[in-house]
């Protein structure tokens, strides 16, 4: 009887279904540059806290913003908004911006609408993998 019991049990689980790719925090980490339409920048870096499906994320090349995992029901759909610093490329100062991020495999989907100061938007593509504990 244990027995029925624990196999019960067993396959209940089995079958639930499993926790959203947000809940299991997957978007988190240190996330490496590895291709942008906005030039090469062997180390431009993501830093992405997650905490559940909220999002904090902060770029080692003058950026941050804020976000939620889960859009329209995909854990692997991320969108939120930021904007540059002041004291940053002058091409982007101040700049606010909408970003969408998409995992895809290993890999980061990032694009960014950027507002232009002379109105208009740029759009900027980037491609990111976890860095290594390396460095790399």
């Amino acid at each position: 009887m244990a027995r029925l019991l624990l196999l019960t049990a067993l396959l209940v689980f089995a079958v639930l279904p499993q926790p959203s790719g947000a809940a299991r925090q997957h978007f988190g980490g240190v996330w490496r540059q590895i291709h942008s339409n906005a030039g090469e920048c062997r180390t431009c870096r993501l830093d992405i806290r997650q905490m559940g499906p909220s999002l904090a994320i902060i770029a080692n090349n003058g950026w941050s913003a804020t976000g939620e995992a889960g859009d329209a029901g995909n854990a692997d759909l991320a969108r939120g908004s930021g904007r540059w610093r002041p004291n940053t490329r002058a091409t982007y100062a101040g700049s606010p911006f909408e970003i969408r991020l998409v995992l895809n495999d290993d890999y980061l989907h990032m694009t960014m609408h950027v507002a232009a100061r002379e109105g208009g938007r740029r759009t900027i593509r980037a491609i990111f993998e976890r860095a290594t504990t390396s460095g790399t």
